[in-house]
């Protein structure tokens, strides 16, 4: 195992890996007591167990689900994993050593829940396991090393001893993720051929065991096959699988291939929670959201997507897995970074990029204003660029709304939907409670919708459409009370209205698309000279200024106002 990327504490813990004794899970008596269950099955019993272990061999991967046997469940995934980690091969295993997985399973994990069964299996190896042997899990069907479920605990600052089943199953949806996302629709031809055929003859000799095997999903040359549609397709045209002909199962098959987002929509249902969280934040959002227990900057995302000409309405399941994949990566390889989104734009300046935009606090900055600020400076430094995206927020202009704002008595059928979308985003838990979301031009906190949930004793899987928009109301009614801009959150940030100008130049404040640059640019000199302040050559010469790292990590955090107009 490559142990280059542990440093520090991850050293140790993987030292502690590899020092105590595996956690095998080998029955009382060895070979002994499989032999001895062996035996204790009928000639009935014992088929049955050799069609399911050559169903198995047939497979590869998308093969997951559970198995049913003497009327008890078994995991695929925590079959394949206990395989893997005791260095066998499905292909190779015979119907006893099979049998003492299963025995293994039921007297281990017989109390959990299949579902889970898998990874608490996977747990306990994982703080017991001392092999040098970089082995391999499965789960939902794929197989990957258990390196990537390490990397994933270190990325997250997690020890070993902490994880828990259900921070285990975050990584490891992150880890599977791609791949399932990957899915393709596949139509199968209008006939099988020879190995169609043979592999046709094992599914439906499979199916049929144990009463019908209807928790199972399988790839049958590239197509998804789910065994419950088949049963609910045979149960509705009355069809008995055991006694049709394999070219009448191959119609079944046909018929009954799943989409992927049969698979994947879990996955994707999350993605697109966090797209709409992002959407109805208003024209720039900024904060974090939550992926699997992982906290994503969307300054990060939509930096890097804004790069690519992807603007925020263009976003789509696909590209935004990208940009969290991406933002994983650079966590990790910039471990000591202070800023993760300056880190990236730097590293595109560096490579040269001149056009695209980048989100920062809420403010989409155009690179050729960068550029121009920049003039002919090399080896640009993440101080350097700081202290210009913070001159040219400064320099931007801020409108803020009047202070009464009104709300209508009840919501029309289009405002029912908005807010639809903002309960389902605030109920997937992906939201970050300082960050705010956007309803008839009014920028709400999603920290004061929480804060009224509790004070009101409502849990948030009670929120409704009437209950949001009865929360938005009050929030408008504190606002006009308090003489405060309705926009305006509670975080001691600054409000949203003063952070949604898109800024192509030092005074542009029209929208643009990630990849549109600025025509009316307010050059370099006139933003500095037009309060006094120094120009960009003496303000990276200068020894007294506070520096970007002293405004960001210090307790009491300098404003842009305070930095930029201070004399």
């Amino acid at each position: 195992m490559a142990t280059s990327f542990f440093k520090g504490p991850m050293l140790l813990l993987l030292a502690a890996l590899l020092t105590q004794e595996w956690v095998f899970a080998h029955q009382p008596n060895g070979q002994c007591f499989c032999e001895e269950n062996w035996k204790n099955l009928n000639g009935d019993q014992r088929n049955t167990l050799k069609v399911i272990l050559e169903f198995f061999k047939s497979q590869k991967d998308i093969f997951t689900g559970q198995i049913e046997f003497l009327e008890i469940s078994y995991s695929i995934d925590f079959i394949q994993t206990y395989l893997s980690i005791n260095g066998k091969n499905i292909k190779t295993v015979n119907e006893i050593y099979f049998l003492s997985v299963l025995n293994f399973q039921k007297l281990n994990y017989g109390d959990i829940s299949t579902d889970y069964t898998n990874i608490q299996y996977i747990l306990s190896i994982i703080n017991n396991s001392t092999s040098n042997e970089n082995f391999k899990i499965w789960y939902r069907g794929y197989s990957f090393s258990v390196e990537l479920v390490l990397e994933q605990f270190h990325a997250r600052r997690i020890n070993v001893a902490e994880v828990t089943t259900e921070i285990l199953e975050e990584v490891l949806e992150i880890i599977v993720a791609p791949q399932l996302l990957n899915l393709e629709s596949v139509t199968l031809p209008n006939n099988p051929n020879k190995n169609q055929e043979h592999a046709l003859e094992i599914i439906q000799e499979f199916l049929i065991t144990e009463g019908g095997q209807r928790s199972v999903t399988f790839e049958f040359f590239g197509a998804i096959i789910i065994s419950e549609k088949i049963f609910d397709y045979t149960e509705e045209h009355e069809i008995n699988i055991s006694d049709i002909q394999v070219k009448e199962f191959y119609e079944i098959i046909q018929a009954t291939v799943a989409d992927p987002s049969d698979v994947n929509g879990d996955i994707s249902n999350e993605l697109t929670n966090i797209i709409l969280y992002i959407q109805v934040q208003g024209d720039h959002p900024t904060g974090y959201f939550n992926y699997y227990g992982l906290n994503v900057s969307v300054d990060f995302c939509l930096t890097y997507l804004y790069l690519q000409g992807i603007s925020v309405d263009q976003i789509n399941t696909a590209s935004i897995e990208m940009a969290i994949l991406e933002y994983q990566k650079y966590t990790q390889k910039h471990e000591k970074s202070q800023d993760i989104v300056i880190t990236l734009i730097v590293d595109q300046l560096n490579q040269g990029i001149e056009t695209g935009s980048i989100s920062y606090s809420g403010y989409v900055i155009s690179i050729t204003n960068i550029r121009q600020h920049l003039g002919n400076t090399v080896d640009i430094t993440e101080q350097q660029v700081l202290q210009i995206i913070w001159t040219i927020i400064q320099a931007a202009p801020s409108t803020t709304e009047e202070s009464t704002v009104q709300i209508p008595p009840h919501p029309n059928e289009e405002e029912t939907k908005q807010l639809e979308i903002i309960v389902q985003i605030i109920q997937s838990g992906v939201c970050d409670e300082h960050a705010t979301f956007q309803f008839l031009g009014i920028h709400i906190s999603y920290l004061y919708v929480f804060e009224y949930l509790q004070q009101h004793n409502t849990p948030v899987e009670s929120l409704s459409v009437q209950i949001i928009f009865e929360i938005i109301v009050e929030f408008v009614n504190d606002a006009n009370t308090s003489g405060t801009s309705a926009g305006e959150t509670n975080t001691g940030d600054t409000t949203p209205e003063e952070t949604q100008t898109v800024i192509t130049g030092g005074t542009g404040a029209g929208k643009t698309t990630p990849g549109e640059t600025a025509t009316d640019l307010t050059t370099p000199e006139e933003i500095y000279t037009s309060t006094g302040e120094t120009t960009p050559g003496e303000i990276y010469t200068s020894t007294g200024e506070t520096t970007p790292k002293e405004i960001y990590t210090s307790t009491g955090e300098t404003t842009p106002e305070e930095i930029y107009t201070s004399t």
